[in-house]
């Protein structure tokens, strides 16, 4: 049994300004690193440490593990991956969201489309994937894209884990891959599309590759450690 508690990023500047923000990358805010420090320091409170640490290779989401493992887990190394980045939406990367709305689904606000029920995350990177065919090459992703590079992710963890004895790991990534991911393997998310930065979403393994969500969005660590 492994248990891995997986981290939204902190919050970034592109989050502030409501910007398309996949595989583009903008820096942690003031409240995305003292939220970090926090998190790091809940874990520490409450007896949490790491004997794996995987990252996004995007610089959001690595920061946001350096700054965490500071107080959870210091000198731990961190092992960055491009198999953990955010959905690329491809030429919309940084467009305001709304507008980006607009354009690929003729709504009004990205809001809407997830507020109202009107699209799923998988509805939105499936149009999203479709409005890049112009672009050669498309490096948008659909969702059986998304949903392949996160499963041979979290096969590997588990496998490496097991291998090499780690009982608990951290692994910081993004928030809409997350999200579609956990409704992949079949945890009922419902209505919540979206996740709060600095959050945890604890997994336990099961045999065959299967997992047990046991905490989902929970934002009781970084309180803790405030």
């Amino acid at each position: 049994m492994v248990e891995i508690d997986i981290v939204r990023h902190g919050q970034t500047q592109f989050n502030v300004e409501k910007r398309v923000q996949g595989l583009a990358d903008s820096e942690l805010t003031a409240q995305g690193i003292a939220d970090a420090q926090a998190l790091g320091r809940g874990f520490k409170k409450a007896g949490i440490s790491f004997d794996q640490a995987y990252s996004s290779d995007r610089k959001r989401a690595v920061k946001t593990a350096e700054l965490v493992l500071a107080s959870a887990t210091p000198n731990l190394a961190i092992n960055q991956t491009p198999l953990l980045r955010e959905e690329d939406y491809g030429k919309y990367e940084g467009w305001e969201t709304d507008a980006f709305a607009r354009d690929v689904f003729n709504l009004p606000t990205f809001r809407s489309a997830l507020d109202d029920g009107l699209m799923t995350l998988e509805e939105i990177a499936d149009a999203t994937y479709a409005a890049n065919m112009d672009e050669n090459p498309n490096t948008a992703e659909n969702t059986a894209m998304l949903m392949s590079r996160f499963n041979q992710f979290f096969n590997q963890v588990v496998d490496t884990a097991e291998a090499n004895q780690q009982q608990r790991v951290l692994v910081v990534t993004h928030g809409t891959i997350t999200v579609m991911w956990l409704r992949a393997i079949g945890y009922p998310v419902a209505d919540n599309q979206l996740l709060h930065n600095a959050s945890v979403t604890r997994l336990i393994s099961k045999p065959d590759h299967q997992f047990q969500v046991e905490r989902f969005d929970d934002l009781s660590y970084v309180e803790l450690g405030k």
